[in-house]
Parts: structure tokens; C-alpha cells; sequence
């Protein structure tokens, strides 16, 4: 049980973290409804009130909320148009609505019911997990920093210790409802989203090496090259697995489905985190090195991988070696043209006896 909970709160962790820039939209946008939301319900209490209870004087107080409202609402739309609303930033606006907020309903729900239980108290905890989606312990800090202000606010109004406890319990019991189905709600997110990853992955990755296929490295081979800074070199490898078909013939083709996948992790291995790495056709892959890297360094990578290929040994087989071309651009070219200029460096690794690698620069690159 505690394994489960523990998977799928880091689930969670990592549904709010990969979604940060949507879920501060969202949250932003909640900010706006919750000021139309909050001044609906605030109104529709308080005429229920005048009908309930007979004598309940009208103070000017009573329409502080709703004004407040008007105002958070109208200052909302000013930090949306000159502050850059990150994730952070809206997490902080948001802990400071609802603690203005908060205040001015509990003021004035401590004055319509002196005698009685507060009503609007338990709906304000059970309305932010409904408008607000962050991590469970921060929407669960905000609770209790809430909870504990309006607490203090109505001991500072005077109110009297046994509807003080009454307004804890009922406190306690909304705010013990809405993170329970909060819970169940960011799961419900987690599961979702973690279901579309899962199959955009399917799509994007090939199903043998667990690399990405030719589509998906090609399209975050041209993001990265479009996405570079000025002057930030950038290479394209081709490697091309040696005399691939004899290990089909000769052992197999699960004994060559095994090779490929060692080749991939090989590749995994021997390059950087950041780099993108793809398995573009039946023995080829593609190794886009991102930033800017010597040619000696590169040189390194190809060295590590020949001489890894070659002492590997699968089911009594070895001596593997592949080919390797490196297409090198300080330029800001095209996928197409360094593809072109790689698989020219390719050709003349091949040429010269396979088992080794070629250097070939960009035109533009000189």
C-alpha cells in the first residue's frame, strides 16, 4: 500500500513538473473565475441569510468582499499584461488572493453568524483545490496557512471558545474533504497524462533499441539545429553497423536483434545526456551532438564506441565495428545539408577499410 502511494504521488510530482507552463495558464485563468465564482456564491449566502434569520441588521461591511473581489480581479489583469507570469510567480499571487480573500470572508461571516456555525468558511477550503492545481503539499500548505488564519481571526473578533471549537471541527472536516478529493483528482491528471507520454513515446521511439525511430530524430535533430544560439557549432554522426548482414545469416536474426540493442546502449553510454540519439533504418543510427564540442572531443566519442563495439561479445560473437561519418557546421545549416555532409564523411570511412571515422565540414563552415 505505502509503494503504491508513494508511486503515484511521485506521479503526480512529475505530472506538475512536466506541465508547469499549462498549468500556469490554467491557474491564472482559475484566479479570474474564482473572483466571479466566489461573488456569486458570497451573494447568494447572504441573501439566504436575510431570509433565514430575522433581524439580521445590514452593515456596509457586507459588501466588502465583493469589492475586494472587483479589485483583485482588476489588478489580476494588470500583472497579467506587464509581469512575465511564471509558474512560481502565479503560486505566489495565488497563496496571496485567497489569504486577502479568506480574511474578508471570514470577517464578515463571523458578523452574520454570531451565534451559529460559519458557512462560508468550509466552502473557501473546499472552492481552492477545485480552481487551483500545484503539488499536493503546496495546495495542502496553502490549507493550513488558511486554516490557521481565519482561526486567529475569529478568536481576534471575540468569538466565543465553544464556536471557536465548532468552526475548527467543521474547518477541519472541509479542509480534510477537499484534500482528499484533491488527491484524487491530481491522480486522475497524473494517470492521463502519464497515458498520453506512454503513447507519444510508442510513437516517437523504436520499439527494438528504445531510440528514437527516423521520424522523431529528425524532428529533434531540425528543433535543436533551428533552436541554437549564434555561433554554436553542432555535428551530425552516421554510423553505419559493419558487415551487419553476416550476423543475420551466419547466427540469426535474434542473435543480430540483440547486437543492435548492445550497439544502442553502446551509444547511450558513450555520449552525453543531451544528446539526441536515433536508430534511422535497420543498421544505421544517428547521434546528433548538441553544443559546442572540439573535434577532438568528438574524436573521443567515436573512439570510445569502436573500441566498446569491438570487445562486446554476444552469445560467442564479437569483433563488431561499424563506420562512422561526422558532419561538423558552425554556420547555423540546414538537417539537410549536414545529413549530406555526414553521409560524405561516411562514404570515405567506409572506402578506407570500415572500423573507423571521417570528419567532413559544412560548406558554409569553411
Amino acid at each position: 500500500m505505502e509503494r503504491t502511494i508513494s508511486d503515484r504521488y511521485d506521479d503526480t510530482e512529475y505530472f506538475i513538473y512536466h506541465n508547469g507552463e499549462a498549468l500556469q495558464e490554467s491557474n491564472y485563468e482559475s484566479l479570474f473565475k474564482s473572483c466571479l465564482a466566489y461573488t456569486v456564491i458570497y451573494l447568494f449566502i447572504l441573501c439566504l441569510g436575510y431570509l433565514m434569520f430575522d433581524g439580521l441588521e445590514f452593515y456596509p461591511a457586507y459588501l466588502l468582499p465583493p469589492v475586494i473581489l472587483v479589485l483583485c480581479r482588476r489588478l489580476l489583469v494588470t500583472l497579467r499584461d506587464r509581469l512575465d507570469t511564471s509558474f512560481q510567480r502565479v503560486r505566489g499571487i495565488t497563496f496571496a488572493y485567497y489569504l486577502v480573500i479568506n480574511l474578508c470572508i471570514v470577517f464578515v461571516d463571523v458578523h452574520i453568524h454570531e451565534k451559529e456555525s460559519l458557512t462560508f468558511l468550509p466552502i473557501l477550503f473546499l472552492l481552492l483545490p477545485m480552481l487551483y492545481v500545484d503539488s499536493f503539499p503546496v495546495v495542502f500548505a496553502m490549507e493550513m496557512v488558511f486554516f490557521a488564519e481565519s482561526l486567529a481571526a475569529v478568536i481576534v473578533m471575540g468569538r466565543g471558545l465553544e464556536q471557536v471549537a465548532k468552526d475548527s471541527v467543521a474547518g477541519i472536516a472541509s479542509l480534510a474533504l477537499a484534500m482528499f478529493c484533491y488527491w484524487g483528482v491530481l491522480n486522475a491528471f497524473a494517470e492521463h497524462s502519464l497515458k498520453e507520454k506512454s503513447l507519444k513515446e510508442e510513437g516517437s521511439t523504436d520499439l527494438l533499441t528504445g531510440l528514437l525511430n527516423k521520424i522523431s530524430f529528425e524532428r529533434e535533430a531540425k528543433k535543436f539545429l533551428s533552436s541554437r544560439a549564434p555561433g554554436e557549432s553542432a555535428a551530425l554522426l552516421i554510423l553505419d553497423f559493419d558487415n551487419f548482414k553476416s550476423v543475420n545469416d551466419n547466427y540469426g536474426h535474434l542473435a543480430g536483434d540483440a547486437v543492435l540493442c548492445k550497439f544502442g546502449s553502446i551509444l547511450k553510454s558513450n555520449f552525453w545526456a543531451e544528446d539526441i540519439i536515433g536508430r534511422v533504418g535497420g543498421d544505421e543510427f544517428m547521434v546528433m551532438v548538441t553544443g559546442s564540442r572540439s573535434d577532438e572531443t568528438i574524436a573521443k566519442h567515436c573512439d570510445d564506441v569502436l573500441h566498446e563495439l569491438y570487445i562486446t561479445r554476444i552469445d560467442d560473437i564479437g569483433g563488431f565495428s561499424c563506420s562512422i561519418g561526422v558532419g561538423t557546421d558552425h554556420a547555423r545549416c540546414e538537417f539537410k545539408e549536414l545529413y549530406e555532409t555526414a553521409d560524405a564523411a561516411l562514404y570515405v570511412a567506409k572506402e578506407n577499410g570500415k572500423a573507423q571515422y571521417a570528419f567532413r565540414h559544412t560548406q558554409q563552415s569553411g
